[in-house]
């Protein structure tokens, strides 16, 4: 589990793909968005988006790594906009919503085995126990209680569980 290292070898991974002629294979990577604050992801993209290889990354932003908020550790535009820089397509979704992460997977896998290039998908996501450790970090006070309230209310499992139910591939029984 190196710092953004999922980012280098997805890149020679598809670099091997395109050496060996195997157009229609898709690699997908994913990281936490502490990833984007190493050098080694933003130039994995970078040669990425120059050769246009086949690569979803995929960001997983809880917002934190380990006690630091995303907001002090970078400045400017999210992850997704960055990107653009680059000339790589990205779009930031909300990551629990797990339907909406199949569909934009699928659209970014076609995508790229059409010769587009890379492409980012920054899901925004949470994470309830602590970082480091199997107990909660909770009384460490970096978190409020209304932000962890929102998303136990977003868990994806019972989001995903209300949206089956509703097109009645579940019922509540089930």
């Amino acid at each position: 589990a190196i710092l953004a290292g999922a980012a280098s070898i997805a890149l020679g991974t598809a670099i091997s793909f395109e050496m060996k002629r195997r157009n229609n294979k898709v690699v997908v990577t994913g990281f936490g968005e502490a990833a984007t604050d190493q050098g080694i992801f933003w130039e994995s993209l970078n040669y990425a988006s120059l050769k246009k290889l086949p690569i979803i990354y995929v960001c997983e932003n809880n917002n934190y790594s380990t006690f630091s908020p995303q907001s002090k550790r970078l400045s400017g535009g999210g992850i997704a906009e960055r990107t653009k820089a680059f000339g790589v397509n990205s779009k930031s979704i909300f990551g629990n919503d797990v339907c909406l992460v199949h569909t934009e997977l699928q659209n970014a896998i076609l995508n790229a085995r059409k010769n587009k290039g890379p492409f980012l998908l920054e899901a925004f996501t949470y994470r309830y126990n602590g970082h480091v450790g199997p107990l909660s970090d909770e009384l460490v006070g970096y978190r409020n209680e209304k932000e962890i309230s929102f998303w136990k209310k977003n868990c994806p499992v019972l989001l995903l569980e209300k949206t089956l139910i509703k097109k009645k591939y579940l019922n509540k029984n089930d």
